[in-house]
């Protein structure tokens, strides 16, 4: 699999597990005692989480707020994550 495939595979996983989470926390909204429903959200998170990481360090941050400043400012330095490689 090259880059690009990869790249978009990843960030494609990112938000079928934010979408899932966004359907989770509505139902919370509501059920906010369904203990099922909380663990299911926790196990997203914590995989949405690993995912982001991932992708922040093979491609860079996905938005501002999980820019890694060891090597300083690099939220515009990679393609942005809308952007497919043929567009930067």
């Amino acid at each position: 699999m090259n880059g690009r495939d990869d790249r978009e595979e990843l960030l494609s996983e990112i938000n079928e597990v934010s979408f899932a989470m966004d359907e989770l926390r509505l139902f919370l909204d509501t059920h906010p005692g369904d203990a099922e429903a909380i663990d299911a959200f926790a196990q997203r998170m914590e995989k949405r989480a690993a995912l982001v990481e991932e992708y922040t360090d093979k491609y860079g941050s996905l938005d501002a707020y999980f820019v890694k400043t060891a090597y300083g400012w690099s939220w515009n330095g990679a393609p942005m994550p809308w952007k497919r490689r043929a567009d930067c």
